[in-house]
C-alpha cells in the first residue's frame, strides 16, 4: 500500500488489480460493448439502447462504489474492507444509510406518542352536573372538567419536592422527614448518604482502620442516646454521650449519666431520659425547632409543615412553602400557606382557612349567603340548627338562640339536648330543666302524656301532649312518637308504614329511619348540607350520603356519573396509602 494517502473522488480510476471481482466487470465492460456493436448493427433499436444505457450506468455505479471502498480500505483502522465482496459492502452500506435515515424519525415517534399518552391520561374530559340549589333542578349547569381540575383550585399537591425511596420511587418522602433519624421508606433509604441531618445528634456512616472515612452521617434522635445499642460504627452514641463527668461546654441530663451540648437543648427533640432538656425553654428553641405557646415546648423541624397540626393552634403548619410541604400525603392551601393531610381535602371539612380545600369537591354543594353557620370551638363550621340543637359542647356559648325542636334554653341560656328536661338530673347547673317536673302538677294544669319507662335519673317523666307526634323523642324510650295518624310539627317526616314521626334533621342524612325510605328521597342541597358531618350529593340522583359510606367500595349513587366513580376509585388509593402507610 502507498504510503502517500490519496483523496477519494467518485471519478478516480482504480487498476484491475485493485477490484475485488475484475472479471466480472471485465464481462460486464465486454457485454457492453457487444451491446453496443449489435446496436449499431440493428440501427439503434430503442429497447436495446435503453437495455445498454441501464448496464453502463449500472456499471458507473459499481465502480464508485469500489473507489469508495478502496478509500475507506486505506485508513488503518479500516484495511479490513479489503476482504469484504463489494456487494456484501453496498448491502451493509444501504442498511447503515436507512438506519440513520429512520432513527430520528422513530424516537420523534416515540417522544410524540408518549406525550400524547399522557395528556390523554391527564386531560380525561368527564362531565359534571352542579346544580346551584335545590336537588334536581331543571337549570342544570354542565361544567366539563378534567381528572386534575376535581382539585380544589387554590389547592397544591407539590410535586417535584422530596425524596423518592429508592426501591419504592412512587414513595416520596418530605424534604424535612429526610435525614430526621426515623425510617420512612420500607428499605430505609431516606435515612442513608445523608450530608446534612435533621436531628442534633448524628455520627459518621464509615469507620476504615479506626479513621473516620466518610463524608455521609447517620442521625440520630434523643432517644437512640445511651440506649444501648450501638447505632454509630465509632460507637459515639453509646460512648461520648455516655460518661461519669461532663464537660464545660456539656449539661447533664438529672442522673441518667447522659451528657449533651448546649446546641441541644430546647432542639424539640428529648436527649435527656425524663426531658429535661425541653422543659423551661420560654419561647427561645435552637437548631430550627418552633415554640408551641400553647403547649409551652418546643417542636422538632421535622415536625413542622408535615401536614399535621401538632400545635393547638396550627401554627406549625403555617407560613409553609411547596419544599416543606412536600412528599406524598401533603397538600399546600394556596392562599394562606398552610400545609394540610392529601386526605383532608375534599373529606367535607374545612381543614384550610377559608375552606379552600373544599370547594368545588365531587359531592359537595356550593354555599349560599342566607344559610347560617356558626363556627365552634374545634374549627368546624356548623349549621346553627345542630350548633344549637344541644347536640355538640364544642359549640356552647356560640348560640344566642337554641333550636326549639331539639334543645331546652336554659335560664342561663346553655343548650341542652330536649330529652334531658325533667330527667331527674340538672343538666342547665342551674336546675332550671328540672322545675315543674312533677306529673300530678303538670296533669293539674295541662293535657299531659306520661312516659312508661323511667329517666336516668329513675323518675317517672310527664311530657305536654303539645310533644306528642311532633318528631322528636321526649320519652327515654320513644313511645311519644309511636302509633301516630300524623305529625303535628309540618317540618316532621311521617313514615306511613310506621306510623312515626321523625325530626326534620333526620331527612336526607344518608340513614334510611322509614321502612320504604321515604326521609331519604328527593334530596335537596340544602338538606344534604346541613348536617354536622360530611355528606355526599350523587351527580345524577336526589339522593344524599354520608361521605365515608358512599364508596363501598365502589359508588352507591343511583346512576352514577363519572365523577362519582372518579370520587370513589380516589378514595380506594386514598385508603391503599393510609394501609400501607400505617404498615411501615
Amino acid at each position: 500500500m502507498s504510503a502517500h494517502r490519496s483523496s477519494y473522488s467518485p471519478n478516480n480510476r482504480v487498476t484491475s488489480k485493485k477490484i475485488l471481482s475484475p472479471l466480472s466487470i471485465k464481462s460486464m465492460a465486454d457485454n457492453s460493448s457487444q451491446y453496443h456493436q449489435r446496436s449499431d448493427c440493428v440501427g439503434g433499436s430503442l429497447e436495446i439502447d435503453r437495455e445498454n444505457q441501464d448496464r453502463g450506468c449500472c456499471l458507473a455505479f459499481l465502480l464508485k462504489i469500489e473507489n469508495f471502498k478502496q478509500y475507506l480500505a486505506e485508513i488503518s483502522c479500516c484495511t479490513w474492507l479489503n476482504n469484504i465482496p463489494l456487494f456484501a459492502f453496498l448491502i451493509g452500506v444501504t442498511i447503515f444509510l436507512v438506519v440513520l435515515i429512520i432513527l430520528p424519525f422513530l424516537t420523534a415517534s416515540l417522544i410524540i406518542r408518549s406525550y400524547l399518552s399522557t395528556s390523554q391520561n391527564d386531560m380525561h374530559t368527564i362531565e359534571i352536573i352542579r346544580v346551584q340549589s335545590n336537588w334536581p333542578n331543571a337549570d342544570l349547569s354542565l361544567q366539563h372538567r378534567s381528572f386534575r381540575s376535581m382539585i380544589p383550585p387554590n389547592i397544591t399537591f407539590c410535586k417535584g419536592y422530596g425524596f423518592s425511596c429508592t426501591n419504592l420511587p412512587s414513595l416520596v418522602i418530605g424534604t424535612l422527614q429526610r435525614c430526621d433519624g426515623v425510617e420512612d421508606c420500607p428499605d430505609g433509604s431516606d435515612e442513608t448518604g445523608c450530608k446534612l441531618c435533621h436531628t442534633t445528634v448524628n455520627c459518621s456512616s464509615v469507620m476504615t482502620y479506626g479513621i473516620i472515612s466518610s463524608r455521609h452521617s447517620i442521625c440520630l434522635r434523643g432517644n437512640r442516646l445511651c440506649d444501648g445499642n450501638i447505632d454509630c460504627p465509632d460507637h459515639s452514641d453509646e460512648e461520648r454521650y455516655c460518661k461519669k463527668e461532663c464537660s464545660e461546654h456539656e449539661v447533664r441530663c438529672g442522673e441518667t449519666g447522659i451528657c449533651i451540648s448546649h446546641e441541644q437543648i430546647c432542639d424539640g427533640d428529648m436527649q435527656c431520659k425524663y426531658g429535661e432538656d425541653e422543659n423551661s425553654c420560654d419561647g427561645i428553641c435552637r437548631a430550627g425547632a418552633l415554640w408551641c405557646d400553647e403547649k409551652k415546648k418546643c417542636l422538632p423541624k421535622w415536625q413542622i409543615c408535615d401536614g399535621i397540626q401538632n400545635c393547638p393552634d396550627g401554627k406549625d403548619e403555617m407560613d409553609c412553602t411547596c419544599r416543606e410541604c412536600s412528599g406524598i400525603g401533603k397538600a399546600l392551601c394556596n392562599n394562606t400557606n398552610v400545609c394540610i393531610e392529601r386526605s383532608q381535602v375534599c373529606d367535607g371539612n374545612e381543614d384550610c382557612p377559608g375552606g379552600d380545600d373544599e370547594v368545588n369537591c365531587p359531592g359537595s354543594c356550593p354555599h349560599s349567603s342566607e344559610e347560617e353557620f356558626i363556627q365552634c370551638r374545634n374549627g368546624i363550621r356548623y349549621h346553627r340548627k345542630y350548633a344549637c340543637s344541644g347536640l355538640l359542647n364544642e359549640c356552647e356559648g356560640k348560640c344566642d338562640k337554641c333550636f326549639e325542636e331539639m334543645a331546652f334554653t336554659c335560664k342561663n341560656h346553655k343548650c341542652i339536648k330536649r330529652n334531658l328536661v325533667c330527667d331527674g338530673l340538672d343538666d342547665c347547673g342551674d336546675n332550671s330543666d328540672e322545675a315543674n317536673c312533677n306529673c300530678t302538677t303538670m296533669k293539674r294544669w295541662r293535657d299531659t302524656m306520661q312516659c312508661m319507662v323511667q329517666t336516668r335519673g329513675q323518675t317517672t317523666k310527664c311530657i305536654p301532649l303539645s310533644q306528642r307526634c311532633d318528631g322528636y323523642e321526649d320519652c327515654p324510650d320513644g313511645e311519644d312518637e309511636r302509633n301516630c295518624e300524623g305529625c303535628i310539627n309540618s317540618n316532621a317526616i311521617y313514615c306511613a308504614p310506621s306510623k312515626t314521626c321523625l325530626l326534620s334533621t333526620k331527612r336526607c342524612d344518608g340513614v334510611a329511619d322509614c321502612p320504604d325510605d321515604n326521609d331519604e328521597e328527593r334530596c335537596s342541597c340544602a338538606e344534604c348540607k346541613m348536617h354536622g358531618f360530611p355528606t355526599y350529593m350523587c351527580t345524577n340522583a336526589a339522593k344524599c350520603f354520608r361521605r365515608h359510606e358512599v364508596c363501598n367500595p365502589y359508588t352507591r349513587c343511583p346512576n352514577a356519573s363519572e365523577v362519582d366513580k372518579l370520587f370513589c376509585a380516589n378514595q380506594a388509593r386514598q385508603d391503599t396509602f393510609l394501609t400501607a402507610k400505617k404498615k411501615l
